[in-house]
């Protein structure tokens, strides 16, 4: 769905743009042809994809209004849109190389005021975390609420809640490369923005572990994280995860 058709669907539906209240929005890139696993955010563990995984652990937070796929307008990445329509999620597809954009677009036709960016091959978000930094973007006016710096926590747990009118703003000074990795030009011009962090993790040491996947190992070693979640898979917080990882690793 183009910006212009995606923007009127919103509207039909009742969501319109400009509202005064705090709207937040969990916008999930996600896209097929990862170059060292292709096809990975449809990777199936304990019956689901990574992607569906992802999505239903963001949907728990009780700070987040909706959650949307931002994707590209190929058609390698149409099996994705099918995933997230089956799910009954809003979609956002747009150029490949221009993520930034694609997530101001797709946060911007649902009405946001604020989107949390996800990931699709990190499968345990935290709607505990969400909810912190949700809680800290209102009350103190951040521009961006974010836990990844300083990090202290797995990789594949990662908070980024941000004011969508600023970082529309700010959309045409963005490099080239910037627009690759949606949030790297507020880090790298820290100056200009009011970026808060999340207190740091509860434990120390767990910015060594990873609970996202890149390659072929990775996955298998989700798939045994959610085996020893088991009835947990979908709500467990990060500590949680963290010791099932532990444990799964022996």
């Amino acid at each position: 769905m183009k910006t212009s058709e995606f923007a009127k669907a919103s509207r039909e539906s009742g969501d319109e743009p400009g509202a005064e209240a705090p709207r937040v929005v969990g916008v999930v890139v996600a896209r097929m042809d990862s170059t060292r696993l292709p096809g990975k955010v449809l990777m199936r563990v304990a019956g689901m994809s990574l992607f569906e995984l992802a999505c239903a652990r963001a949907g728990r937070s009780a700070a987040l209004h909706q959650v949307a796929l931002a994707t590209s307008d190929r058609s390698c990445d149409d099996p994705l849109v099918a995933e997230a329509t089956r799910l009954g999620l809003p979609v956002f597809r747009g150029d490949v190389n221009d993520v930034a954009g694609r997530v101001a677009a797709c946060a911007g036709g649902l009405g946001a005021t604020h989107f949390v960016r996800l990931n699709g091959d990190s499968p345990f978000p935290d709607p505990v975390l969400i909810d912190a930094g949700v809680r800290i973007a209102l009350a103190e006016g951040a521009d961006l609420v974010t836990n990844l710096r300083p990090r202290s926590y797995p990789y594949g747990v990662a908070v980024e809640v941000v004011r969508l009118g600023v970082f529309q703003a700010a959309l045409p000074r963005f490099a080239p490369t910037e627009r690759e990795h949606v949030t790297q030009h507020l880090y790298l011009n820290g100056e200009r923005f009011r970026i808060l962090p999340l207190p740091p993790a509860s434990l120390p040491g767990l910015e060594s572990i990873r609970l996202t996947v890149d390659e072929p190992e990775d996955l298998s070693r989700i798939a045994r994280i959610a085996e020893k979640l088991e009835g947990r898979l979908g709500c467990a917080g990060y500590l949680e995860v963290v010791a099932a990882a532990r444990e799964a690793a022996g």
